[in-house]
């Protein structure tokens, strides 16, 4: 009995051509191939033998059926095995199919001709017949194991290394089918070794794979996280920072809203590379560098914000306090990224409501724009605005649930003139909103309270938004893009 019940045909579906034709058009990611590639390479499959006569040369019998088909190459098996043990039990042959399997497929894949769908047509011919004879002898017993069922490990490793293959092929529906049987027969085994877990996260890295080339964002995130989880506890899975790299690539990719991101998950994924690989390591910081980027693109600048910081330290502390110019300038890109993500993430803390972590993120990036010397009229107005916060953060404490005008009250700067006021009392906007708070330190907003600014990139009060001279005009905007 199969463990995902199915009426899936051996030849590619027409659904699946489809979606191939779709992922031929958008274009597979280049990491997607070469991780595929170097998994079924690296291939870990669980072949088992029952006991072969000393008759029997195992390896001859390979070879000589090596650019068979797979119904010749079976036909021939079970002949050998018949006439050197009297039997030729499905184990038997499904040993000596998954050998013939994995030289065909290295043909393939070793040649240096890209491969085609004809190449592909034998490797693929063998993927569906040892899916068949997998299904045939698991749970054979009416959905319970029998006494000569094949070991899950088996099952579930052959199941996987044939959806990743089906993958590598451009079939990812297929690809899809076969890996989630191979998760379904996993999640029977209660106590995983450690080769197993191994299996388990690589099976969970091509689900991700496959599902990110079908478009399906949401659901290769969630794999990623589960393959990354359980990458980070196995000794020798150094593979964890691609497969970090390849989740940022997923965050990236996907559409608004669909971005799966949050402060404990970011700090989740941050502190695995730097207790695996160690604090300031190359891993930590490209790590680091990797997920600040993804936070952007899933607009989460209070979270890239956090990020760069921490960067920003690590930087600093290996560089030591005289870098050379290289490091200098590579030190100042970093600090202008976490200036900027801390500006914004302000303003999205204000358009959220919530005016303390607002002060918080502004008075971080007031520190990085002192350290990237900027100008000290705008540092001056930076800091008028991070007064004119604080004063709005202390009214909205003290009086509690507030409307929006008594909110703008104790926003207002206490020596602004009337005329002044008159200028700027056009209503004020923050930049986009981020979502949810960037700092599990920081309180929720409990409710909402009107922005202090005017304008769509700019943290400044309203009364530092009146046209100046041309010239002041100039540098200031020049310094606050």
């Amino acid at each position: 009995m199969a463990p995902l019940d199915d009426d899936e045909e051996d030849a590619p579906s027409n659904a699946s051509a489809e979606a191939d034709d779709e992922g031929s058009e958008n274009g597979v990611p280049t990491r997607y191939l070469q991780q595929e590639r170097a998994m079924l390479q690296r291939g870990r499959l669980a072949p088992f033998q029952t006991g072969w006569s000393s008759a029997l040369d195992m390896e001859a019998l390979c070879e000589r059926l090596v650019g068979l088909s797979v119904e010749e190459a079976e036909k021939d098996a079970r002949e050998a095995l018949q006439e050197a043990k009297d039997d030729a039990r499905d184990g038997d042959v499904v040993a000596v199919l998954l050998q013939v399997f994995q030289s065909a497929r290295s043909s393939v894949l070793d040649s240096e001709e890209e491969p085609t769908d004809y190449s592909w047509t034998e490797v693929l011919g063998y993927c569906s017949r040892l899916c068949a004879l997998c299904d045939r002898n698991f749970l054979s017993l009416g959905g319970q194991p029998g006494p000569d069922d094949f070991p899950a490990r088996v099952v579930a490793s052959i199941y996987a290394e044939c959806g990743r293959t089906l993958a590598v092929a451009g079939h990812p529906v297929e690809a899809r089918t076969r890996l989630q049987k191979a998760l379904n027969v996993f999640g029977l085994i209660s106590e995983p070794t450690e080769e197993e877990a191994w299996i388990l996260a690589a099976c969970r890295a091509s689900m991700a794979r496959a599902l990110r080339q079908l478009g399906q964002l949401k659901g290769a995130q969630d794999e990623f996280l589960q393959a990354l989880q359980l990458m980070a506890n196995l000794p020798e899975s150094y593979e964890v920072t691609e497969l970090l790299s390849e989740y940022c690539e997923a965050l990236s990719e996907a559409p608004k809203g669909e971005a799966v991101v949050s402060s404990t998950l970011v700090d989740l994924m941050a502190s695995m590379i730097e207790e695996k690989f160690g604090e300031g390591s190359e891993e930590h910081i490209q790590a680091l560098q990797e997920l600040s980027a993804a936070c952007l693109a899933a607009e989460k600048p209070s979270l890239a914000a956090t990020l760069y910081v921490t960067l920003s330290r690590l930087l600093r502390e290996y560089y030591g306090s005289d870098p050379d110019t290289w490091e200098t300038q590579e030190l100042q890109a970093v600090e202008e990224k976490a200036a900027q993500a801390l500006e914004a993430g302000a303003a999205s803390h204000m358009s959220e409501g919530d005016l303390e972590a607002a002060v918080t993120f502004w008075s971080l990036a007031i520190r990085m724009r002192e350290g990237l010397d900027a100008e000290e009229e705008v540092l001056a107005e930076m800091r008028q605005s991070l007064a004119a916060l604080k004063q709005a953060a202390a009214a909205s404490e003290a009086k509690g649930p507030a409307s929006p005008n008594e909110h703008a009250e104790a926003a207002a700067m206490p020596d602004i003139s009337q005329e002044e006021e008159e200028e700027d009392a056009r209503p004020d906007s923050w930049d986009e909103p981020d979502g949810p708070s960037a700092s599990s330190s920081i309180k929720e907003p409990l409710r909402s309270k009107p922005s202090l600014v005017v304008g769509p990139s700019t943290l400044r009060p309203a009364w530092a938004q009146r046209s100046p001279p041309p010239a002041v005009q100039k540098e200031a905007t020049d310094a606050w893009d």
